[in-house]
């Protein structure tokens, strides 16, 4: 038991770990390994769904593929880290909420609530999703008037009220409801949040308000905003080691550990998309504005890069792009196949080390497994 939340000790815990329980350790880890089996079987059919329901069922069966081969997908989906079901948690929240918007029922309000709340659970991240689905809403009503209403505005809060008492009890309400002025905060953004209230006299009495979250939620946010603000950790690129991050990191590391063929079909979505008659769906409109802002506030976090699978959330996003060149038949499907095939001859090709994985023309798949 490690009562110093700021000094990161999991390293030395799983080395103690390993220690005491010697070689059945393997075997729980064997087990741990097993149950995120389910989130990557769970993610292939929300995308295969989404895929589905946007542009056709060929868009639907490729969008699965794209999922089911990824190299980062097979990668952390057989890794103990909350990335993968951090994505699935994603997909469904933008399926939960599209439905939502289109029949804004109690029933419709409870699970997009606990939607939230789980994805909330499984990766902070999602704590982006306070500002994501407002913003959405607010940007859909403007555009639509059969969506406007105050009764939406009612039910988005209810919504979040329900997600926090689902963290509340995955959290088994232990300290929850601290006052700001009870913590001390270890990054320089919750610090400086904390003096500010309590330094000025006219707003002493906010610091002293419970905050509506479990104590070990707000001490997580602040040790990992505390990394993301630099010093800590050594980032490289290229052949370069600095203190910092770039914000283009994440970018090229898609490009990187994604077979070549993926980005062909993400080009021909994309123009599809751009030739589409038909306006766009509600359901389109929010899993791209629940996706997209993961990577973009991930990207801007330059304080360290190390992971390429904290920006796996957005990844699915990725995939459905591509998959929209299925809208329709054209001269060029065949080539749009070919690229497929290429994804998934490539993806195998270093099976069973899929985190080893570069591009044929970077590095080598070959020498990559030999990593």
């Amino acid at each position: 038991m490690v009562d110093d939340y700021q000094a990161r000790t999991e390293f030395v815990q799983a080395q103690a770990f390993s220690r005491d329980n010697g070689t059945e350790s393997l075997k729980l880890f064997h087990i741990a390994r097993l149950s995120t089996i389910p989130w990557c079987v769970l993610g292939t059919l929300l995308i295969w769904h989404i895929a589905a329901t946007l542009y056709s069922p060929q868009a639907g069966a490729v969008a699965a593929i794209l999922w089911a081969f990824s190299p980062s997908i097979l990668t952390f989906g057989a890794t103990i880290v909350p990335d993968v079901p951090a994505a699935v948690c994603g997909l469904l929240v933008a399926i939960v909420f599209a439905r939502w918007l289109e029949r804004p029922s109690w029933s419709m309000t409870f699970a997009c609530g606990a939607a939230v709340g789980l994805a909330f659970s499984v990766k902070f991240t999602w704590f982006l999703l306070l500002p994501i689905l407002p913003l959405t809403l607010l940007a859909l009503q403007l555009g639509n008037n059969h969506l406007r209403g105050y009764q939406r505005w009612i039910r988005l809060c209810v919504i979040f009220g329900i997600a926090t008492t689902f963290l509340h009890l995955i959290y088994a309400g232990d300290r929850t409801f601290l006052s700001l002025a009870q913590y001390q905060f270890k990054s320089t953004t919750f610090a400086s949040i904390q003096d500010f209230f309590a330094n000025h006299p006219g707003l002493r009495v906010i610091a002293g308000m419970p905050i509506p979250l479990p104590e070990n939620v707000l001490k997580g946010l602040d040790v990992q905003k505390a990394d993301f603000e630099g010093g800590h950790y050594q980032s490289y690129l290229f052949g370069q080691w600095q203190s910092r991050g770039w914000w283009y990191y994440y970018l090229v590391g898609w490009l990187m550990k994604e077979p070549v063929g993926l980005w062909g079909l993400v080009a021909a979505g994309a123009w599809a998309q751009l030739r589409a008659a038909h306006p766009l769906s509600t359901l389109h409109w929010v899993v791209f504005a629940i996706t997209v802002p993961v990577f973009i506030v991930v990207s801007a976090e330059t304080g360290f890069n190390m992971h390429l699978r904290y920006v796996l959330p957005a990844l699915p996003a990725v995939y459905l792009l591509a998959a929209a060149a299925f809208t329709s038949n054209s001269p060029t499907r065949k080539v749009k196949c070919f690229l497929v095939l290429a994804f998934v001859v490539a993806s195998l090709s270093v099976m069973p080390r899929s985190y080893s994985f570069f591009p044929m023309p970077l590095a080598g798949q070959k020498t990559a497994g030999n990593c």
